[in-house]
């Protein structure tokens, strides 16, 4: 900001002020891939412009980036609650004999029509080896 009120100080100087052949990379935050936006996803997303322009205008060369979060903690999560609705079509108690608890993605409609459809293009061909000798019909 200092920078900013200088330049502006200066008079014949261009929009941009001085190039300084100085790189800067503004990452705007990134959204939950499997939540809903709400109101502070935007607010970030416009700070983050905001910041990026006052360093454009101080003559920085600036590279802007939504970062997409497709990996991580929240996706696996989700990945394993799906495979555990796909296994609860043969095998009862399947949390109890692979392991994990029920999700708030397992309560998810979207996740069970997810697992309903692996159900109906691939049967059991993806269900954990382990427990095919367990299966039950449901």
């Amino acid at each position: 900001m200092v920078e900013s009120n200088e330049t502006l100080k200066k008079e014949g100087q261009n929009l941009y002020g001085e190039r300084k052949n100085v790189r800067v990379n503004i990452e705007y935050v990134s959204a939950n891939p499997t939540g809903y936006l709400h109101l502070a996803h935007f607010r970030h997303a416009f700070i983050g412009d905001a910041l990026a322009n006052v360093y454009q205008f101080c003559g920085y060369e600036v590279a802007r980036e939504y970062y997409v979060n497709d990996r991580g903690g929240q996706i696996t999560s989700l990945v394993y609650s799906i495979y555990l609705l796909y296994c609860q079509q043969w095998v009862k108690n399947v949390t109890d004999k692979i392991g994990g608890t029920k999700s708030e993605y397992v309560l998810n409609r979207a996740s069970q029509e997810i697992a309903k459809k692996l159900v109906e293009e691939w049967g059991d061909k993806y269900l954990n080896e382990e427990l095919k000798g367990e299966v039950f019909d449901a």
